[in-house]
C-alpha cells in the first residue's frame, strides 16, 4: 500500500476511534441520566428530552462508522479491518437495543403488575459480555491503529 493510502487509512481509524470514544460518552450519559430518572432525582420530561437530544447523535455516531467501515472497504482494499468495524457495529447495535429493552422493562416492572424479572435478568446476564466482545474488536482495531501509525512514523 502506498505511504499516502496508508496516512488516510490511518486518518480513518482514528476518526472511528474518535466517534466509538464519543458513542462510549453518550452511553455513560445516557445511563446515568436514566438512573436518575429511575431513583426519582428527574422527571420524565426530562428524561424523554434527553432521549430525544442523544438518539439523533448515536445515529450520527453510526452513520459515520458505517462510511469509515465502507471507505476502508472499497478505498483500502481492507477487508479485514471491514470485518471487524462490521462486528463491531453489530455488537454496539445489540448492546444499544438490550439497554433500551432493560429500561423499559425496569420501568415496566416498576409501573405495572406485570413480571420483567427474567427478562431483566437475561439481559443484565448478556450485557456484559456483549460489552467485553466490544472491547475486544476495539482492541484489535486499536492494535492495528498504533501498527500504521508505527510505520507512517518510521
Amino acid at each position: 500500500m502506498a505511504e499516502s493510502n496508508i496516512e488516510d487509512l490511518l486518518i480513518q481509524l482514528r476518526a472511528l476511534n474518535n466517534a466509538l470514544s464519543k458513542r462510549m460518552s453518550l452511553y455513560k450519559q445516557f445511563n446515568l441520566e436514566f438512573e436518575k430518572y429511575f431513583a426519582g432525582e428527574t422527571s420524565e420530561a426530562h428524561y424523554e428530552a434527553l432521549c430525544n437530544a442523544l438518539t439523533p447523535e448515536f445515529q450520527m455516531i453510526a452513520t459515520k462508522v458505517e462510511e469509515i467501515e465502507e471507505d476502508i472497504r472499497a478505498v483500502h482494499r481492507r477487508g479485514d479491518l471491514g470485518d471487524l468495524i462490521h462486528k463491531l457495529r453489530a455488537k454496539e447495535h445489540a448492546k444499544l437495543n438490550d439497554s433500551v429493552r432493560l429500561q423499559i422493562y425496569r420501568i415496566k416492572n416498576r409501573n405495572s403488575n406485570m413480571d420483567f424479572d427474567d427478562e431483566i435478568e437475561d439481559i443484565q446476564k448478556r450485557l456484559p459480555q456483549t460489552q467485553r466482545d466490544i472491547q475486544e474488536l476495539w482492541d484489535e482495531l486499536r492494535h492495528e491503529t498504533a501498527e500504521l501509525s508505527f510505520t507512517v512514523e518510521s
